[in-house]
């Protein structure tokens, strides 16, 4: 996701804030609920995007949604942007938020991809090699792609371990599409 200044300056304005209060753990799981919310609807994010829709019916929403589920901190402040008019940044907010979180309590959000879920030993045994690697807190993610047939990949940061059966097929499809006996210009 691509992550405007706007939206990192809002995040960095509540971390700070919510800090300062003392609600920070609150505050944090409140914003990657707002972010799973809004990434599991498109409706809903395009909802914040639209210029057609008013104030008032993106507040109500933000009251029917996120209701009681979410503190008074991250109530206010969904309801402080979206009458500033930056409900749209609502969800690179929320991932700003939590990126900037984890930057700021050590913690290493690594991914991994595989063709199905992990057995409870696998996992345990990826979480102990990015330990290993990265050192202090890590939060493993999954996700399941079918398409990588075996194997898996595995991306901290903006280093990536590919092991997947799909890109060695890649890779041996590029090697025997080159003709070897008839020379390249």
């Amino acid at each position: 996701m691509v992550e405007s200044k706007v939206s990192k300056r809002y995040a960095k304005s509540l971390l700070d804030l919510a800090e300062q209060t003392g609600h920070l753990e609150r505050a944090y799981a409140d914003m990657k609920l707002v972010h799973a919310t809004l990434a599991a609807s498109r409706d809903l994010d395009a909802m914040f995007r639209s210029p057609v829709i008013g104030t008032d019916k993106k507040l109500g929403v933000i009251n029917a949604v996120f209701g009681t589920s979410v503190g008074e901190l991250v109530s206010k402040f969904m309801k402080l942007i979206t009458e500033k008019g930056r409900e749209a940044h609502l969800m690179a907010i929320a991932d700003s938020f939590v990126k900037l979180y984890n930057l700021r309590k050590g913690i290493t959000e690594a991914v991994v991809t595989s063709a199905t879920m992990l057995s409870p030993d696998a996992r345990e045994r990826v979480l102990a090699i990015v330990k290993q690697n990265v050192g202090g807190e890590v939060q493993l993610k999954e996700v399941v792609n079918p398409d990588l047939i075996g194997g898996f990949m595995l991306r901290i940061g903006d280093r990536q371990i590919d092991t997947s059966i799909l890109t060695q097929v890649r890779k041996m499809r590029k090697e025997f599409g080159k003709n070897l006996y008839v020379k390249d210009f």
